[in-house]
């Protein structure tokens, strides 16, 4: 295979994505506005610091952005329309099917 840091970069399919992917040295500007709940903001900066330090990396006020958000669960409406037999078909069925 190619060169040593590609092979080592490869990885069998189902293992966890690396967090990162960047050279050592590299300033990185950490923004974690996207974080809604103000008192977690701080536990996230400082655990996004640990782990570009993990990696020889250093958190600074100018180089790559990197932006923590969150997203919660999104809902889905379901609607059922009384109509036809459904004697025969169990309710997980008939979400699965509506899905």
């Amino acid at each position: 295979m190619g060169h040593r840091r590609i092979s080592q970069a490869v990885r069998p399919s189902g293992s966890p994505p690396p967090e990162f992917v960047l050279k050592a040295g590299t300033t990185v500007r950490v923004i974690v506005a996207g974080i809604p709940d103000p008192a977690q903001r701080n536990l996230v900066y400082q655990h996004l610091v640990a782990r570009l330090a993990a990696i020889e990396c250093q958190a600074g006020e100018t180089g790559i952005d990197l932006v923590a958000s969150m997203e919660g669960p999104s809902q889905r409406e379901l609607s059922f329309i009384a109509g036809g037999d459904y004697n025969q078909m169990g309710l997980s069925q008939l979400v699965a099917r509506s899905a």
